[in-house]
């Protein structure tokens, strides 16, 4: 994965051209925090949507709201290892037919969970290149928020 991650600030390691990955260390914490952290709305309502709708189960929903800017980001559960792992689709009401997918890693460190977030597949076609960047910039602001979190 390059260079190892750690500090709590979230880092952009080993990007592809065609997904993106960045990490970030939570420090203090075990992987069943932090998987508790991506699967629990009310904890999830601390550091990513407003509000947040999940079935934690492989095959399972989610839907998380952003009512201010009028954004829902839906989606399916597609794998799910307890404590260690948890894909899932990801589409915007706002952009319609364009359906991304995430895996989320929690691997255990001495100093915490190194929390690994993949993101794709992206072409290089000029708006996938732009959602790229986007979802760049926004898991660097929300990774930042997650590690700031308390259990």
């Amino acid at each position: 994965m390059g260079d190892p991650v750690t500090s709590s600030n979230p880092v952009l390691v080993d990007p592809g051209p065609d997904r993106i990955r960045v990490a970030v260390l939570l420090q203090d914490r075990s992987p069943h925090d932090a998987f508790l952290d991506w699967t629990e709305p009310e904890r999830l309502q601390r550091w990513w949507p407003p509000r947040a709708r999940i079935e934690a189960r492989a095959g399972g929903v989610y839907e998380f709201d952003w009512p201010k800017m009028n954004w829902h980001l839906r989606g399916r559960i597609e794998q799910l290892v307890p404590d260690q792992l948890i894909g899932f689709s990801w589409c915007w009401d706002h952009e319609p037919g364009v359906t991304k997918h995430v895996i989320v890693r929690f691997t255990h460190e001495a100093a915490g969970t190194l929390v690994t977030v993949e993101h794709g597949s992206y072409t290089k076609a000029p708006r996938d290149l732009e959602l790229r960047q986007e979802h760049v910039d926004g898991w660097m602001h929300f990774l930042a928020r997650l590690s700031t979190q308390k259990t």
